[in-house]
């Protein structure tokens, strides 16, 4: 077997995901190996590797991020590799009969869309389906109807929102630049009293192999929605796009991911924030159980007093409320005098999802700012080691820092290295 050496083009501008006509590449299948690399040039294991218009066509990465991808029909395609920790990388792959083609990807931080939809007439908006047709961008969203699109191929898409039982709708023209965010206006979508199927006028306005029927998109006779079955059952040409569950739970410093139909079935859940070890003292819930600080006391660790819950407005300072040490355990607050954010961190209170607005430390979740757990503090120029006289290191090291006490022990300070996965340790 001949070995094919492909110069690969990563993050550069895609107009779409389609593959293109085959051009003198022969005939038959032909295999694609490669290596997935992180920015340091290591080999990124365990990471999902895919051709994006045939997810059916998958496998992951080795240990030291190797991977190969066997009887891949002649043609163009678009290669796309996500890692554990969520970062993504492309490349555009010539696969010729009959022979190998060697490939690198090289993983840096893609694009993202953001956005709210909402259920008219609904408290809880979660479950809501947004996506790129076509493509494996997509994301579910959260209760407060808040959702994110990661691992976005920079491009121009057309975005589609669709919730069982209420009219789906489509956003087009939404284009995204090489590790930048985009933020879509809210969307609201009004029940469907009869179906889930799309409104139209004609043929034009339905999906490939739909036709319409009574102001309604209806799949021709041998179509239908696409299912995890290695199938193109909507006969667009594309196999097994569209099809997400979300997994994991948003609560405490957890995040819910995402798990996408690869190879036949769901894969991993991917970009998923695992809980960690209850950290002492950085009134975070590291553990994700719904506990700040569980296995701290509120007085000789925190110096703190324990008090009821409703006594939000007694006490002048942090309020952190459900503090598994005080009597009643999730009924009752611990309250640590004069740790308030404006007084004595000299922050300001500001929205949690204003984290690029904030020049400094983000404590998000900050109770003496209102709203609680939806609100944040931003302590301006807190950088780790300047301001704070800190030091950063792995959040997993906690007990190599010497620090004590409230703020101690920074866990995701923005000032060092890898964001949120990494802490600040003041002495």
């Amino acid at each position: 077997m001949k070995v094919m050496w492909m110069v690969v083009i990563a993050f550069l501008p895609a107009s779409g995901c389609v593959n293109l006509e085959p051009d003198n590449l022969g005939e038959g299948t032909g295999s694609i190996v490669g290596r997935v690399k992180d920015a340091q040039g290591d080999g990124s294991p365990d990471a999902q590797v895919y051709i994006q218009t045939n997810q059916a066509v998958f496998t992951k990465s080795n240990q030291d991020g190797e991977f190969s991808l066997l009887q891949v029909p002649v043609g163009k395609y678009t290669l796309l590799a996500i890692s554990e920790d969520g970062l993504g990388g492309y490349a555009k792959v010539k696969v010729f009969g009959g022979e190998k083609t060697q490939v690198e990807i090289l993983l840096a931080q893609t694009g993202q869309v953001e956005g709210r939809v909402t259920l008219a007439g609904e408290q809880n908006h979660q479950g809501t389906l947004v996506y790129v047709p076509g493509t494996s961008f997509c994301g579910f969203t959260k209760e407060d109807g808040k959702y994110r699109l990661s691992w976005v191929i920079q491009g121009c898409y057309r975005i589609r929102i669709e919730h069982a039982g209420f009219y789906p709708k489509d956003i087009d023209k939404v284009c995204i630049k090489l590790g930048q965010g985009k933020t879509l206006q809210e969307i609201t979508l009004i029940r469907d009293q009869n179906n889930n199927s799309k409104e139209c006028l004609d043929d034009s306005d339905c999906d490939t192999n739909q036709t319409c029927k009574d102001k309604r998109c209806h799949y021709k006779p041998g179509y239908q929605d696409e299912a995890c079955d290695k199938k193109d059952n909507d006969g667009d040409g594309l196999t097994d796009e569209g099809i997400a569950e979300s997994c994991g739970e948003s609560i405490g410093i957890c995040e819910s991911g995402i798990s996408l139909c690869l190879g036949g079935s769901m894969s991993d859940c991917l970009g998923k924030v695992e809980p960690q070890i209850e950290v002492k003292g950085d009134l975070l819930d590291n553990d994700c159980d719904g506990y700040t600080d569980e296995d701290t006391t509120c007085e000789a660790d925190l110096n703190g007093v324990c008090m009821n819950s409703d006594d939000r407005g007694a006490c002048n300072g942090l309020f952190i409320k459900d503090h598994s040490d005080c009597q009643d355990g999730q009924e009752t607050a611990c309250c640590i005098p004069g740790a308030t954010c404006e007084a004595a961190l000299d922050g300001v209170c500001m929205n949690s999802d204003d984290r690029d607005a904030c020049d400094g430390l983000f404590v998000i979740g900050h109770s003496d700012c209102p709203g609680g757990q939806e609100t944040a503090c931003c302590i301006p120029e807190a950088t780790c080691e300047a301001e704070r006289g800190g030091v950063c290191m792995n959040s997993d090291d906690r007990d190599a820092c010497d620090g004590s006490g409230v703020g101690s022990w920074v866990v995701g300070h923005p000032d060092c290295p890898g964001g949120w996965q990494t802490a600040c340790c003041i002495p």
